[in-house]
Parts: structure tokens; sequence; C-alpha cells
């Protein structure tokens, strides 16, 4: 092979190395960017399947709102009352459930306070009750909700205010094997 094809034939293994490089890098990069987008997309999605405050929530057996989201330091009458830790503060959520389903039903939905983290938090039962007798929150009988029937309740939530001072707060109410969640915005004043 005379030198001259030689140098030509050598020049194209590089350009075609260099071109089977460039194409290699090239798809890493987007692949990279591909999931990142995922993540992404992922976290909005969530959000944006998730439900606000007072906003109506249809289950099989119940129509469920959340009313309101209180930071209280103390829950209860100045008779008895329960005082939340040192450096911590209750979260405390009034929500409602109506019965629109046919038949009485006895299984509730839960709530539980989710972290950035995901760390649930389950009600603190005294706390709750505190709570509710002191907004005059009137739970009545929860053997069972007949059909059409509205109860309000309360669930109160001790967490610590370092917990607290952070971003994406949510609610999991459960119902039905199903999982709905509430997005909870901070704000400084929430403290």
């Amino acid at each position: 092979m005379p030198l001259r094809q030689q140098a030509i034939s050598q020049k194209s293994r590089v350009v075609t190395f260099l071109l089977v490089f460039y194409i290699c890098l090239l798809l890493c990069v987007v692949l990279i960017s591909c999931n990142k987008e995922k993540g992404r997309t992922e976290i909005q999605e969530s959000d944006r399947d998730a439900y606000k405050i007072r906003q109506i929530i249809k289950t099989n057996n119940f129509e469920v709102k959340i009313l309101s989201v209180r930071i209280l330091n103390r829950v209860g009458t100045f008779a008895s009352d329960k005082r939340a830790g040192k450096g911590r503060a209750f979260i405390c959520v009034c929500y409602q459930f109506k019965n629109i389903s046919d038949k009485p039903v006895r299984l509730f939905p839960e709530i539980v306070l989710i972290n950035s983290e995901k760390t649930e938090y389950y009600p603190d039962v005294t706390a709750s009750a505190y709570y509710a007798h002191q907004f005059m929150i009137e739970t009545g009988s929860l053997a069972e909700v007949k059909p059409g029937v509205t109860v309000k309740d309360a669930g109160v939530f001790e967490v610590t205010g370092k917990t607290w001072n952070r971003s994406g707060w949510k609610l999991k109410m459960s119902e039905s094997d199903k999982d709905y969640y509430i997005i909870i915005k901070y704000r400084p004043d929430m403290k």
C-alpha cells in the first residue's frame, strides 16, 4: 500500500473514531438529561396530583375536606391542656368527611403528616382530643357514619421546630386502600 493511501486510511480511522466518540458522548449527555427531567417530572406530577387545603377529595365512600392547618404550642383549655415539648410544636389539622355511599361506613379516612424526607407522623390521640374540645369540634359517635352524614374531626401532630421550618410538608389521607396527598405550603408565619 502506498504511503499516501496509508495516511488517508489512518486519517479516516481517526475521523471515524472521533465521530463515534462524539456520538457516544452526545448520547450520554442526552440520557443523563432525560433522567434528570424524568425526576423533575415525577415530582411535578405528584404535586399536580396532590390536593390543596379546602379542596374536596372524593373517595369511594367519602367526600373529605381539610378545613385548616394551625401551629400551636399548647392545645386544650386552661383546666386541662397539653403543651408541646421544648423546641417542638403541634401541627393541628381540622378536617371533615361526609359519607357519600348508600351504606353506613365503619372505617374512616386516616390522616398522616409527612415531611420532605417522607417521615410519617401519626396523630397524638390526647392532643387531638384536647384540640377538638378547645375548638368545640363535635366529632359525634364514630362507631359508624350513616349515608349523607358529615363528621368533623381533628388530628394533632407534634414535630420539632427545626423539622417544621423546612418546605415539602404534606398530609396523606388514606381510605379504601388508596392514598391522597394534600400539600401544606410552608410559610414563615406558621412557625
